[in-house]
């Protein structure tokens, strides 16, 4: 091997040994081009030392995991598709069950599974339950997913007024999930493609989480995805993402964004 690679192989063991996470399923390219940038934005010579830097300092190594797992979002991000969701696919979800499990796949810091709680709520009125189970890789981020916050105002940007009143209280100058809401949503550490995935659900919603994902790991995904749904259960991916020939999983695409688990699968 090539010295590069000798240095990718060492880095990635210690990322997967420390971290928990496998940068090989991510496309190696983009991810060593991003390491580096990091690498030197941290003003630091080597990899080697950084380790050595993070055995005194382990804040290294979460502003690393932070870093890697890419937690940029807002409440509601792309409303239209948030509109498409509460005017076509809640109201068939909701004729088909009265008690809905739903999966907010890579949750990062709490705004999908809320946005997915302030929907659901609404029907909640209706005799219908819903639980949402929330998962991450980053600690930090799953506890302010746990807490409801804190957010920003630019958190907030695409809430409506209406939904932003009910469930957000402000203390000083911060935005928190109020209780009767969060009591929906259970925050946990899960990685989406090794560890066991023990239910079955009417919705997964993984958005924006595969950007970096090499094709074997999306497939890997797609296909444990596809299987955790419920038949006729709903997928909704990013506005820019595609599945690619999603029969292969047993999925239908049925608009931008969503895809649906085939009944006869």
């Amino acid at each position: 091997m090539t010295q590069p690679d000798i240095e990718w192989v060492y880095l990635r063991r210690k990322v997967l040994d420390l971290l928990g996470i496998d940068i090989q399923q991510y496309k190696s390219r983009q991810m060593q081009r991003r390491l580096q940038s990091y690498l030197r934005r941290q003003k630091i010579a080597s990899w080697p030392l950084f380790f050595h830097m993070a055995e005194k300092n382990p804040s290294l190594l979460e502003d690393l995991r932070a870093y890697l797992t890419i937690n940029v979002t807002t409440f509601f991000r792309d409303p239209e598709l948030w509109d498409l969701l509460r005017v076509r696919f809640l109201p068939q979800i909701a004729e088909r069950r009265s008690i809905i499990h739903v999966w907010s796949a890579g949750c990062s810091y709490g705004h999908e599974p809320y946005s997915l709680a302030m929907l659901f709520s609404e029907y909640a009125q209706k005799r219908l339950f819903f639980r949402i189970w929330a998962t991450d890789i980053d600690q930090a981020a799953l506890h302010s997913t746990k807490q409801g916050g804190p957010y920003s105002e630019k958190d907030l940007v695409n809430v409506p007024p209406n939904l932003r009143e009910q469930y957000f209280r402000e203390k000083n100058g911060a935005f928190w999930v109020i209780p009767r809401l969060r009591a929906y949503v259970r925050a946990e550490y899960h990685n989406l493609l090794s560890d066991p995935i023990d239910a079955a659900f009417d919705m997964i919603v993984c958005r924006n989480v595969v950007i970096y994902f090499d094709q074997q790991a999306k497939k890997t995904l797609y296909r444990r995805l596809a299987l955790a749904l419920r038949p006729q259960g709903l997928l909704f991916v990013g506005a820019s993402e595609s599945i690619t020939m999603p029969e292969q999983y047993g999925l239908k695409p049925v608009a931008p964004a969503f895809y649906q688990r085939d009944p006869a699968l």
